[in-house]
């Protein structure tokens, strides 16, 4: 299990920004056989590393920015992104590839109180491959709505939100 409750146990406001970063040459290493469960992307001010920008209100479970991770028997779930406009609960790809397979992306939100994207995973300028994975149970919400549905979304994207991006599902 890889966990961003690093701080007070069980309290998510001193948890990690994002679990999992993948980032340039070095984001191309593959994970297996893992849980990313509690991060908790909410931060207020953009990071520039390598001349990269990161976003700490995006990508709570997994970032990706200009990489590439294979991502295989993995689960996502129990992350959350807060900020007024956060994206992907789970998963952000940023010019990014990632190659899933056999993955579970679950129980994951993004809560903005103007607008939100992709509660499981969001993607810009990105071109990810999803082979044999379950999406479900994930949130992109703004404060004034709420609901238990399965990727339910009151903003864009319950599930999955793509924007300038080429996604290839199967068996999804």
């Amino acid at each position: 299990v890889l966990s961003g409750d690093i701080g007070t146990v069980n309290v998510n406001t001193d948890n990690t920004y994002h679990v999992v970063t993948y980032s340039g040459a070095m984001g191309s290493a593959g994970l297996e056989g893992f849980v990313i469960t509690e991060g908790y992307a909410n931060g207020t001010t953009n990071i520039i590393v390598n001349a990269a920008m990161f976003y700490p209100y995006n990508g709570a479970g997994m970032y990706n920015i200009t990489s590439s991770p294979a991502i295989k028997n993995v689960t996502i779930t129990g992350n959350a992104a807060f900020s007024s406009t956060p994206s992907g609960g789970g998963m952000y790809n940023q010019s990014s590839s990632p190659i899933l397979t056999k993955v579970i992306i679950s129980n994951n939100t993004a809560a903005g109180s103007s607008y939100s994207y992709g509660g499981g995973m969001y993607n810009i300028n990105s071109n990810a491959v999803l082979t044999n994975v379950s999406i479900s149970s994930n949130t992109a919400t703004t404060s004034s709505s709420s609901s238990s549905s399965p990727n339910y979304s009151s903003a864009a994207g319950g599930g999955i939100y793509g924007q300038n991006s080429n996604l290839v599902l199967t068996n999804v």
